[in-house]
């Protein structure tokens, strides 16, 4: 099942979080927001290179959202590797680096 596949099958006003995720636990954004507004291109020009990717994993969040990761061609590689000239973030230092690992995504959270 590919993430368009979901898209496809779901209503207007159903929520999402999407993510690229790969075997190191290491979950990029890609999009927030209502099925209509991630398909918007203005608002989500990046969900756009991974409609075609297959969905790794679905959950849902405390708000109901339905929270997604799908896994491109360097699922195997970590984000150090791709993106070697990235300057000044750190795996360990949640502030400054471009991903989040599975415990800090939003299916995890509590909105009490």
């Amino acid at each position: 099942m590919t993430l368009y596949d979901i898209l496809r099958a779901t209503r207007y006003w159903q929520k999402f979080c999407c993510y690229v995720t790969n075997a190191y636990d290491q979950n990029v954004p890609i999009g927030f927001g209502t099925r209509r507004e991630l398909l918007d291109e203005e608002q989500n020009d990046e969900l756009f290179d991974y409609l075609m990717c297959n969905v790794d994993s679905i959950t849902v969040t405390k708000d109901k959202a339905l929270l997604i990761r799908v896994r491109d061609e360097h699922f195997n590689q970590p984000l150090e590797k791709q993106y070697e000239c990235t300057g000044g973030w750190k795996v360990s230092d949640s502030k400054t680096r471009p991903f989040k690992f599975s415990n800090e995504m939003e299916d995890w959270e509590y909105h009490g």
